[in-house]
């Protein structure tokens, strides 16, 4: 029986590099998006986990991760389940 838990830290960055609008035809009208955001951002990832081995062939595991930019963007994402290995 074991608990493991794990920490993670880094960095990300984006550069846009096209034409930030999206051209379309939508019934014989043409339709022009502008994607949001800034053209260039940095941002920097946090995430954190823990997993429990009850035995030698089984995990049970959750995790979570999050998202910070300079563009004022924020994002959140998390993960849970079993491993069986055989």
């Amino acid at each position: 029986m074991t608990v493991k838990p794990t920490f993670n830290i880094g960095a990300i960055g984006l550069e846009r590099l096209c034409n930030p609008a999206i051209d379309t035809v939508l019934l014989g009208q043409n339709l022009s998006f502008v994607t949001p955001g800034q053209a260039s951002a940095v941002g920097g990832v946090l995430g954190a986990g823990i997993q429990y081995r009850p035995t030698a062939n089984v995990s049970l595991f959750i995790a979570g991760e999050g998202t910070a930019m300079s563009d004022r963007s924020y994002s959140g994402s998390g993960t849970g389940g079993v491993r069986v290995s055989f």
